[in-house]
């Protein structure tokens, strides 16, 4: 079941509110002496994630669970961490991995509890059953709180916590497997910095936007975004002066690029950062409060 809106945080007693984790979504199948972990590819991730081979001993019966794995660091999830350990290989870099920061798993709902299908149950009593199964939580199992109403506060402490974001579930929807509803709603905590824009390309119908901010007096390539061709916005960039590549000596070597001088700013809003890129990143609006060469990378 995914996740079919976003909107702003509700303290509607219609809705249950959870933080929303930053790490993988998965299912777990707690089998008599086994667990089982697989991702939305259907892939196995317990190879990966060995410290999580023996949860199947903290539940009362055999089970199926929905819930998110994640790596915490700093006190917080980090997703760069549970990204980067998900693509090892090597069984001993795993091992020390896990023993350095051990992954969790973290039910939020329960599909089958021993020969009972409970995706036709409202989530509440699948809430109830989910917490009352589980015998023992652990640092590296555990169920998701939850709180009915009060979506507001949740978020303010989410948000001051650098937490993801929250999720509010409707108290009586049913687990539908496969679909995107808007049974569930997310409120996202974005990150956001400012970008000045050197270029456009076309790729896939659209047009990309190419992003940069200064590095000690240089430009420095940040990202590419899409923009619809028929914004305001993008037709005056389109009409603005034409620059050469030459301008931009290290960026990639786009297609079909447009280069043009510095002049539009653009804030950019996006879930988090590392030294490979930007997680989700979207254009968040245009700004003409600031030159371009104070864009810089804000720490």
């Amino acid at each position: 079941m995914l996740i079919g809106a976003t909107d702003e945080p509700t303290d509607s007693p219609d809705y249950i509110n959870e933080a929303k984790l930053d790490g993988i979504r998965c299912v777990a199948y707690l089998e008599t002496g086994k667990t089982t972990l697989r991702n939305k590819r259907n892939l196995d991730l317990l190879p990966r994630f060995p410290e999580l081979e023996a949860i199947h001993l903290q539940v009362d019966r055999p089970c199926i669970l929905d819930g998110e794995l994640s790596i915490v660091s700093g006190g917080r999830p980090v997703f760069a961490e549970v990204r980067r350990r998900a693509t090892m290989s090597h069984p001993f870099r795993i091992r020390l991995a896990a023993d350095t920061l051990p992954a969790s798993f973290s039910a939020f709902d329960i599909l089958c509890h021993g020969d009972e299908d409970l995706m036709a149950h409202p989530l509440l009593e699948r809430k109830e059953l989910l917490t009352s199964g589980i015998v023992d939580q652990t640092p590296v199992f555990a169920v998701v709180p939850y709180i009915r109403g009060g979506g507001i506060a949740l978020y303010k402490a989410a948000e001051s916590m650098n937490l993801e974001g929250t999720v509010a579930k409707q108290v009586d929807s049913r687990y539908r497997q496969g679909a995107e509803t808007k049974d569930w709603i997310r409120s996202k905590i974005l990150e956001d910095d400012d970008f000045f824009v050197a270029g456009f390309f076309p790729k896939h119908n659209r047009q990309q936007l190419i992003l940069a901010q200064m590095e000690l007096d240089r430009p420095v390539y940040r990202m590419h975004l899409p923009i619809s061709m028929r914004s305001p916005d993008f037709r005056a960039i389109t009409a603005s002066p034409r620059a050469n590549k030459s301008l931009y000596p290290q960026f990639p070597d786009f297609r079909d690029a447009t280069w043009i001088r510095p002049h539009f700013v653009v804030i950019a809003s996006y879930m988090s950062r590392s030294r490979t890129g930007y997680r989700e990143p979207r254009i968040k609006g245009f700004r003409d409060d600031k030159a371009p060469d104070a864009c810089v990378r804000r720490e």
